[in-house]
C-alpha cells in the first residue's frame, strides 16, 4: 500500500517510536513510511474521503521545472529501497524508462542525465 503523507491521519502513539529517514527530504518520505510502516502494522484503514491534492512533481510542464524534481524523485529510490534488492533493482529499470519517455515527451535530452 502506497499513499501520499499529506493525506494521511496518523497516530502519536505510532510516531513516538517512528524513526524518520534524514537523509529523503521531498520525495521517497511517503513511500519509505509505507515500507517502514508495513514492517511493524499489520493493518490501517482507508476511510472513504476524497481529499483533492496536486503534486509537486506534476504540478509543471515545464521542463526546467520538472527536470530537478524528477531527478530527485530518482535519487531516493536506492534509499527508500535499500533493504530490498529485487525493488532497487526494479526501480532503477523503472527510473531509465521513465526518464527515455520523458526526453521523448519533452523533446529534451536532459531529462537522461543524472543529477
Amino acid at each position: 500500500m502506497l499513499a501520499i503523507s499529506s493525506g494521511m491521519v496518523i497516530s502519536h502513539a505510532y510516531l513516538k517510536n517512528y524513526r524518520f529517514d534524514e537523509r529523503l527530504t521531498l520525495y521517497g518520505i511517503d513511500t519509505r513510511f509505507m515500507i517502514d510502516y508495513s514492517e511493524t502494522e499489520k493493518s490501517l484503514f482507508v476511510m472513504p474521503v476524497t481529499v483533492n491534492h496536486s503534486t509537486a512533481l506534476w504540478s509543471s510542464n515545464d521542463p526546467a521545472v520538472m527536470r530537478p524534481r524528477v531527478q530527485n524523485l530518482i535519487s531516493t529510490w536506492p534509499i527508500v529501497f535499500e533493504a530490498r534488492p529485487v525493488a532497487r533493482v526494479a526501480a532503477y529499470i523503472y527510473a531509465q524508462i521513465f526518464k527515455i519517455k520523458l526526453a521523448i515527451k519533452y523533446r529534451d535530452y536532459r531529462f537522461l542525465k543524472n543529477k
